[in-house]
């Protein structure tokens, strides 16, 4: 789960996680480099290109859990985190998904 412009982990994604789970999907989240719960200075600077950096990271290290197929990952994103979950599924034609729009 990716979240938006100024957005951290525990928040605006916080009432999709029970949802999911239920529906049988594992979920992860994370903190952009900087934001929320992450380490990193500077902090609280949205940087695109460094967001997209750390949802490449984030996809590594989703692939490497024991449990996780890494054949049926999808992105999923709000708001400018929508944006940057088209731009690396873009780079990623082995994930699943479709773009919504709400």
């Amino acid at each position: 789960m990716v979240h938006g412009w100024g957005g951290v982990q525990d928040a605006l994604t916080l009432p999709f996680y029970g949802p999911f789970n239920r529906a049988g999907f594992a979920v992860m989240t994370f903190d952009y480099t900087g934001w929320g719960k992450s380490e990193g200075t500077p902090r609280n600077v949205i940087n695109p290109w460094h967001r997209e950096r750390d949802i490449e990271s984030a996809l590594e290290h989703l692939r490497a859990q024991p449990g996780i197929d890494a054949r049926r990952i999808v992105l999923w994103g709000t708001s400018f985190g929508g944006g940057h979950v088209v731009k690396i599924a873009a780079r990623h034609p082995e994930l699943l998904g479709e773009v919504r729009a709400a």
